[in-house]
């Protein structure tokens, strides 16, 4: 029976309507008008709390009734800066990790090899979101290379709730209780949520790579370094890793630990108005707190910016008062330690400080004013053509992508090579009055939702009130094969259940209602090289790609994606930019792509003072240049003397080939 009615009431838009009102509604979106708040401290309301933590930074945000207790023993009050030392002490350098094409996890993995160590501790969460098969799949491609040393690869499975151990010689994964092989034998990955409590033997002279992220706080990253547990000078020893974000080539261990510290600071600074309402959670247990869920009550209030945490606790203790003891001490210990500190955030609604703290913490907001213009009405048509005379539309009423993007001049996309098989309609395009004599259109672009397929590969983006009048003269030609009508995030998807595989829409016209639709992930090859074609006409191809983002307000997914990688593959005609990112060997920098010689190259390194010419084509190069002096050792110093660079000369490239001549 519930097939029999699907079939022939699932278009009816009053059954629909029915379902979402009376079923689905009311269970998904249930709101009470009262509840009760627990947190941690009504655990801890207990006349026997005992418990035991290896790091003491949030000390500060315990529950009333628990206290950190000090030791009588110096030498155990002194556990952080024992470990502090050490880590500053046995670490060997602090390494950038440069991302290219290759997702981050296999670039780590990578360094990993390269720098020869034994163990990866992600503390910075760089491994996260790889899978586990093809990590593993990774590192063994790398254990079989005749110099490793390592006889397989330790790891913990979340599947199976143990840790296992893969077998280079035999290719089999066992637990490690069962396998022949121990941690020490064997490269070790020790994931995010493994870096606390975990205890394995390694090497003594084995050292880690220990990830950093710009988030990370000292009690996370000393817990993964102690899972080197003979970390002393002459033992084991550390190499910290971390992006562009978080590091440069020149950083040193004692300013990534400043950093890391600086974090826990702020992560005590955001904690305090968290702890001071879990303390008025607290009181109010189990007595049923009133929701209200008018908008004016949860959104009218203001939400202060920066403003002090002296002032926020006045405006709580008006708002809520002080009669319980509980709630007193608790404030007056907040006030204690919050001296110059800066929250944000007013007595709000709850949810509404939450969303706000969120929209801090994710993402820069930029301010851009936007001239005021009226929006256009919308024209009816004759939609019924579409399903008996299309063809009479295209011209008239569907206009090529391409077209109305050169006409409208939006934004930097003139140049892109879109698809001639993506056409929109008027109603679609033009949103405002005066679409044409305004030249910042790209502010009130219309969402790519709603497009119609024809059966000859066009596509066509229509608007949501022309989708409201075609939907029912489509639905009655539905059992007829020709156009179809569907949302363009299911016609790009890659998930075949979503239903759009069968439509004869070519991948050149995917990519162009991705792009257009503000996409950044082109994970086929061949959209890949379909991109590269679209934007090889444009002089500056990554500014273009924010500024459309930016329209569509997608600009925070960019970075680090399929398109921010294939738009830096395109450098504009001509580049001004510094020589120093010229002649480096960081791919990051940008500028291997530029149209410079080696021979250019290296008379700018030389002319600029630069001491190191790693590759033979740059060594011969600079004989060639330093053949004809009388004197070359004296003049090479005489030349880093001018650029204040004598120092570095010593036991350098430079002057190897000096000493030649």
């Amino acid at each position: 029976q519930f097939v029999l009615m699907h079939r022939r009431l699932n278009r009816c838009m009053e059954v629909v309507f029915f379902w979402l009102n009376e079923v689905v509604f009311p269970f998904d979106t249930m709101q009470y008008p009262q509840r009760r708040i627990s947190s941690a401290w009504n655990l801890a309301d207990t006349t026997h709390v005992i418990g035991f933590s290896g790091t003491d930074d949030n000390r500060f945000l315990l529950p009333y009734q628990v206290n950190q207790i000090q030791h009588a023993d110096e030498e155990l009050r002194a556990t952080n800066g024992k470990m502090i030392d050490l880590v500053l002490s046995c670490t060997q350098k602090v390494h950038q990790v440069v991302t290219t094409k290759s997702a981050i996890w296999e670039i780590l993995l990578n360094d990993c090899f390269e720098l020869k160590v034994q163990a990866l501790i992600d503390t910075g969460g760089l491994m996260a979101g790889s899978k586990l098969d093809a990590v593993v799949n990774h590192v063994a491609t790398k254990l079989k290379v005749a110099d490793c040393t390592f006889k397989g690869f330790v790891y913990y499975s979340t599947d199976k709730e143990r840790w296992e151990v893969f077998e280079v010689t035999t290719g089999r994964t066992h637990s490690i209780t069962r396998s022949t092989l121990s941690a020490c034998d064997c490269f070790v990955f020790f994931d995010e949520s493994r870096c606390r409590g975990t205890d394995l033997k390694l090497r003594r002279d084995s050292s880690a790579l220990v990830t950093l992220d710009k988030r990370l706080t000292k009690d996370k990253f000393l817990q993964g370094c102690a899972r080197m547990r003979q970390l002393f000078p002459g033992g084991q020893s550390l190499i910290l890793a971390g992006t562009t974000e978080v590091v440069t080539k020149k950083s040193k261990p004692l300013e990534v630990l400043n950093m890391i510290v600086e974090n826990g600071i702020k992560s005590v600074e955001r904690g305090l108005p968290v702890y001071v309402q879990r303390a008025r959670d607290f009181v109010s247990f189990p007595k049923p707190v009133d929701d209200n869920f008018e908008l004016n009550e949860m959104y009218s209030k203001s939400i202060v910016q920066n403003q002090s945490f002296h002032l926020y606790l006045d405006s709580f203790e008006e708002v809520v008062g002080t009669e319980s003891a509980v709630l007193k001490e608790a404030a007056a210990y907040a006030r204690s330690i919050g001296n110059d500190v800066d929250v944000a955030g007013g007595i709000g609604a709850e949810e509404c400080e939450k969303e706000v703290h969120a929209e801090s913490e994710q993402e820069e907001e930029r301010e851009v004013e936007v001239t005021s213009q009226s929006p256009r009405s919308q024209e009816d048509w004759d939609y019924q053509l579409v399903f008996n005379d299309p063809n009479r539309l295209f011209g008239p009423r569907f206009h090529q992508l391409s077209d109305l993007i050169k006409e409208y001049g939006v934004a930097d996309m003139n140049a892109i090579r879109w698809s001639t098989n993506v056409f929109c309609t008027l109603n679609f395009w033009e949103t405002i009055e005066n679409a044409k004599g305004c030249s910042g259109l790209s502010p009130f672009l219309r969402l790519v939702d709603p497009v119609m397929v024809f059966p000859d590969g066009r596509v066509v983006l229509i608007s949501l009130f022309e989708l409201d009048n075609l939907l029912p003269l489509w639905w009655l030609q539905s059992r007829r094969p020709g156009v179809s009508i569907d949302h363009v995030f299911r016609l790009v998807s890659k998930c075949p259940e979503l239903g759009c595989w069968s439509l004869p829409v070519s991948t050149e016209t995917l990519v162009s209602l991705k792009l257009f639709r503000g996409d950044v992930k082109y994970e086929l090859e061949k959209e890949k090289r379909i991109l590269r074609q679209m934007l090889q006409d444009l002089d500056r191809p990554v500014d273009s790609m924010k500024e459309l983002l930016s329209t569509r307000n997608r600009l925070s997914r960019y970075e680090k994606s399929d398109l921010a990688k294939e738009a830096y593959l395109f450098p504009p005609g001509v580049s001004i930019d510094h020589v120093f990112r010229l002649v480096s060997k960081c791919p990051e920098l940008g500028c291997w792509s530029l149209p410079v010689s080696t021979e250019t190259l290296v008379s700018l390194k030389l002319f600029r003072g630069d001491v190191n010419y790693d590759l033979e084509k740059e060594k011969h190069i600079l004989r060639q240049m330093l053949q004809d002096l009388d004197r070359p050792i004296d003049s090479m110093k005489e030349l880093l003397s001018t650029r204040n660079r004598l120092s570095r000369y010593e036991k350098s490239d430079l002057a190897k080939e000096a000493f030649l001549l």
